[in-house]
């Protein structure tokens, strides 16, 4: 679980696509404050520990949670207890 939430980066963003669902990219640097490419780092790694998931459309990338991988349901749970604060 530390490789998910070890820095605050992905942390804004787990968030970010826990509150819109499904988003893209430049959504969630406006959100966040987070620069595009920094927001891209990221994702990759998010995506490559399958906790994002990525629909393209054309060039659009739309991002949301991948709730087919038990560390998410986890996850869930954790920033639904968070945003409830």
């Amino acid at each position: 679980m530390e490789e998910i939430v070890g820095s605050i980066g992905k942390v804004k963003i787990l968030k970010v696509i826990y509150k819109l669902g499904e988003v893209n990219i430049t959504r969630i640097s406006r959100e966040t404050g987070l620069n595009h490419k920094s927001v891209s780092i990221h994702l990759e790694e998010l995506k490559k520990m399958g906790i994002v998931y990525e629909r393209r459309f054309g060039r659009v990338r739309m991002l949301s949670l991948n709730y087919l991988n038990p560390k998410v349901l986890v996850l869930s749970d954790l920033l639904n207890f968070l945003n409830d604060e």
